[in-house]
């Protein structure tokens, strides 16, 4: 690899989005333009931005380590990623755009009339979000260190420039930073699949586990997607949107490019196997690409992988601080100018905690899985109640988050049992849905 381009292409996209973030920055005058973007984005920004925040280091990375392993099944994290976002586009999206919200939480209080499990949602949803913006700095920061960059100086400056960016210009920094990022890694993966295709052909080989052993599913299918489906990311995106009618067709043109872009990490993780002098690790990718292209490829590519998780970094880290700064009544008494300033501290400091972190974990897949069933395990059946029945129950919501955190957390506690997500929901459904068959038969 040639350090010397790898360096000028990350510096130039980091000081280019630092540049974003404070023009942004100027257009800002109240919470509804710092976390929403005024309500404007047009739908080549809802489309590059969903994509960029999806097609992140865990999609990269992980595909290919799974590809290792799996062989084409690796394909499967990222259809499940897809399925929620088609499920957004096919109606869920737009239903979240035309309730004029600003988090999902919020529904608990516009749908269910309940300030108190409005409270208890925000702060699912915040334990959730933390938990995965720590685990991308952890991939970040142990990306690099597979790189050869093992300096923790390195680290800081490129976690600060997501936070100063973020802090700076809110969700308008964060989009038009994402378009810039996510161009940047189609271009590489589009020159790194026509070096590879003009190269040294190479016969695909099955590993053994791809033959004998199976994927989890659940986790790799079902739990990212319905965990797309009511992702605080997701829906700032819709939030953030000009109109619900773009909503669906950002939505299926971000889940069909994602599909597609993780075809090259799953073929390039299958082209490791195919390799005997490669080992499997968080280099895979890269052993692959320099073998068989140049060390100019290889820099292109690997500047890439650290600019998608850029994107969804920042993508996080304002989805995050945004559940902090709007689900608080005691931060309303600050006036409204003061408010946007409070939101930037709050981002700024959700960053350092989250950077600070992730030097105390090495995990990355299990911080991101456990993020994810946090939420969907209490909170899926709520608020898909909230959003395709009319008027339902406060009870019903209250018992099914009630039974759905006693159910996780024994599963979590005192059971290995891999599916607890799954079931829980399933128990969430059952007392919601009893609830709610009650309380309609006596308000006959």
């Amino acid at each position: 690899m040639n350090n010397t381009l790898f360096f000028v292409l990350v510096s130039i996209i980091l000081i280019a989005s630092f540049i974003i973030g404070n023009k942004s920055s100027r257009n800002i005058k109240n919470e509804t333009d710092y976390f929403l973007s005024g309500r404007n984005l047009g739908f080549f920004s809802v489309f590059m931005t969903l994509l960029a925040t999806q097609l992140g280091g865990g999609a990269i990375i992980g595909t290919a380590e799974a590809a290792y392993l799996y062989g084409w099944k690796a394909i499967s994290y990222s259809a499940g990623v897809a399925l929620g976002l088609l499920f957004l586009g096919l109606g869920i999206g737009a239903k979240f755009r035309k309730m004029n919200i600003s988090t999902i939480p919020e529904l608990f209080q516009t749908i269910y009339q309940s300030k108190n499990l409005r409270v208890f949602a925000s702060l699912l949803y915040i334990i959730s979000t933390f938990l995965l913006l720590v685990a991308i700095g952890v991939s970040a920061r142990k990306y690099a260190v597979s790189l050869g960059y093992d300096s923790a100086i390195i680290f800081i400056v490129f976690w600060g420039t997501i936070i100063a960016y973020t802090t700076t210009g809110g969700l308008t920094a964060v989009t038009k930073t994402d378009v810039l990022q996510i161009i940047f890694v189609l271009i590489a993966f589009i020159i790194t699949f026509i070096s590879l295709s003009s190269g040294e052909k190479i016969p695909l080989q099955n590993s053994p586990k791809e033959l004998i052993d199976d994927i989890p599913w659940i986790n790799w299918i079902i739990i990212p997607c319905l965990s797309n489906m009511i992702g605080q990311d997701m829906a700032q995106r819709c939030f953030a949107s000009r109109s619900p009618k773009l909503v669906p067709y950002a939505m299926i043109a971000a889940a069909i490019f994602l599909v597609i872009s993780t075809m090259l990490p799953t073929y390039l993780g299958i082209l490791a196997y195919s390799m005997p002098s490669l080992e499997p690790g968080s280099t895979v990718l890269i052993q692959v690409v320099s073998e068989l292209t140049n060390p100019y490829v290889t820099s292109l590519f690997s500047a890439a992988i650290l600019m998608a998780i850029l994107s969804t970094a920042d993508s996080v880290l304002c989805a995050l601080s945004s559940n902090i700064s709007l689900d608080f009544k005691f931060l309303k008494i600050f006036s409204e100018k003061n408010h946007t300033k409070l939101s930037k501290l709050i981002t700024t400091s959700v960053g350092i905690a989250a950077m600070v972190g992730s030097f105390f974990s090495e995990e990355i897949i299990p911080l991101m899985i456990s993020s994810y069933e946090v939420v969907v395990s209490i909170l899926f059946v709520p608020i898909m109640g909230a959003l395709l029945l009319n008027n339902p129950s406060r009870n019903s919501a209250t018992n099914s988050c009630i039974v759905g955190s006693i159910t996780f957390l024994y599963f979590t506690f005192f059971s290995n049992y891999p599916y607890k997500a799954l079931v829980s929901i399933l128990i969430s459904l059952i007392i919601f849905t009893s609830t709610e068959v009650l309380s309609r038969r006596k308000s006959r």
